[in-house]
């Protein structure tokens, strides 16, 4: 499979969300990419997009790109730094579950902007009817 990158520039607000789930449940659909990955992949995209829009800066941009993996890159310019937290009934849920779905994560400060992202493979690719 060769490798196809979407690139977006997200509103910040949680509506954006749901538009990001969208974009990456079409997209693994459209190369074929099926079972735990291609879920997996749409709650990364959920969880990274969501903490960008909480406690990141706009612009917010959503990278996801698809080959014998899938790789989900969220962009912010926010000095902050995520960090995996605990989980409990204070929050601490997002970047536990990224974790435990990728098999690695981390952020990256590139110039005036970071962008935390995820890997999660090999993927499933659908049969040929």
């Amino acid at each position: 499979m060769a490798p196809g990158w979407i690139r977006l520039t997200l509103d910040p607000d949680l509506s954006s969300v749901t538009y990001a789930r969208a974009v990456i449940r079409r997209n693994a659909a459209a190369r074929g990419v099926v079972g735990s990955c291609a879920r997996d992949a749409e709650l990364v995209v959920s969880e990274l997009v969501t903490n960008a829009i909480t406690h990141g800066t706009p612009p917010i941009g959503l990278h996801i790109g698809i080959d014998s993996s899938i790789r989900v890159e969220v962009t912010d310019t926010g000095a902050g730094v995520p960090r995996r937290r605990d989980p409990g009934e204070d929050g601490g849920w997002g970047l536990f579950l990224v974790e435990a779905v990728s098999t690695h994560w981390g952020c990256d400060h590139l110039g005036d902007h970071k962008s935390v992202w995820a890997e999660l493979g090999p993927v499933e690719v659908a049969a040929a009817s």
